[in-house]
């Protein structure tokens, strides 16, 4: 969306996004065992021979700050897959047209089904 025509009247939900990608990959080293710094700056340089950036680059919070759209961002206190710690730097940059709505006990997977959480997308949207 970030590179794609559109204003405030656009609307996007996220849900559960992964924030940084440096996060997503530091979980995901994590759950395999990896922590060799060689391997890590290997991943680096694969995303950066592939698309010509740096992988922090790659961040919705980064993105957030060239979006007109209106957002929904839902995320769950207890998501152990995209971490909240991301997410609440996004809310601290109180960006206007991202409102958030964190919920508690859903994790990563039940947030997807909770009937709360998809009436709040209705009535976003």
């Amino acid at each position: 969306l970030e590179e794609i025509p559109h204003d405030h009247h656009t609307k996007l939900v996220l849900i559960a996004p992964a924030t940084e990608t440096s996060s997503a990959i530091d979980g995901a080293f994590a759950m395999l065992g990896i922590t060799s710094k060689v391997i890590r700056d290997a991943m680096e340089d694969v995303i950066f021979a592939l698309s010509g950036k740096k992988t922090d680059w790659f961040s919705v919070r980064r993105a957030m700050k060239n979006i007109r759209a209106s957002v929904l961002w839902v995320h769950d206190e207890d998501d152990l897959v995209t971490p909240l710690a991301d997410a609440i730097k996004v809310k601290e940059d109180q960006l206007a047209n991202v409102q958030f709505l964190i919920t508690k006990g859903l994790g990563h997977q039940k947030i997807y089904k909770d009937a709360g959480v998809k009436n709040s997308i209705i009535n976003f949207l």
